[in-house]
């Protein structure tokens, strides 16, 4: 019972969250203050695997983000809008992902990389990194899904995000699991399990337990 009550109580917050952010964008007169806000109610749409309209939102942010480009390609209007190409991008690659699609996937997430490395983007291209690793994790390639999430592991080291970083271990622990590697699983979630008690991530340390 009580953990139907917290689940209820995340829905709720959620939705409210996601009303919130409906508002704020309806309200908005500028582009690129509608802009992050429609990525960001994309992925409340994500956390809730509400794949149909996570994915109408980050299109309609894709599109904004190339009209911007076409009216005002210079200073911090291009970053704005280069950035937010990025991030539609890469949901829009991990909705793919979900859906099973993923030739698309591989070509959102490959042009989300792209777009976030020539903008500087670190802890967008760690998350493109990850989002690369859990495609090829679903497909069973898992050589280059350890390739790609010890670069988020990098990436995510060199901006100093320790819960990414956890993260990354977690997951890199996974693919060693899978591999039959259980020495290095043990090593990677042990790392994982450290970084998560040092920032008391009680909700992680569930995960992590879990693995172990």
């Amino acid at each position: 019972m009580l953990l139907f009550l917290t689940f209820s109580a995340l829905c709720c917050a959620q939705n409210t969250g996601i009303q919130r952010l409906k508002q704020i964008i309806t309200a908005e007169k500028s582009d690129t203050g509608k802009l992050p806000n429609l990525n960001k109610l994309s992925w409340e749409y994500v956390k809730l695997g509400i794949n149909d309209s996570a994915l109408l939102f980050a299109d309609k942010a894709l599109a904004l983000s190339k009209a911007i480009l076409q009216k005002d390609s210079t200073g911090k209007t291009k970053l704005c809008a280069v950035r937010n190409a990025g991030t539609s991008l890469c949901t829009i690659g991990i909705i793919n992902t979900r859906q099973g699609k993923y030739p698309e996937a591989a070509k959102n997430l490959q042009l989300s990389l792209q777009i976030r490395n020539e903008a500087g983007d670190k802890r967008g291209i760690a998350a493109c990194y990850n989002n690369l690793g859990l495609l090829a994790k679903e497909q069973g390639n898992y050589p280059e899904a350890l390739k790609d999430y010890l670069e988020s592991l990098t990436a995510r080291e060199a901006i100093g995000d320790e819960l990414g970083i956890a993260e990354c271990n977690n997951n890199i622990g996974s693919i060693y699991f899978f591999q039959g590697n259980h020495a290095e699983a043990l090593k990677y979630y042990m790392s994982d399990l450290k970084i998560r008690e040092a920032l008391g991530d009680t909700s992680g340390l569930a995960g992590t337990y879990n693995n172990l």
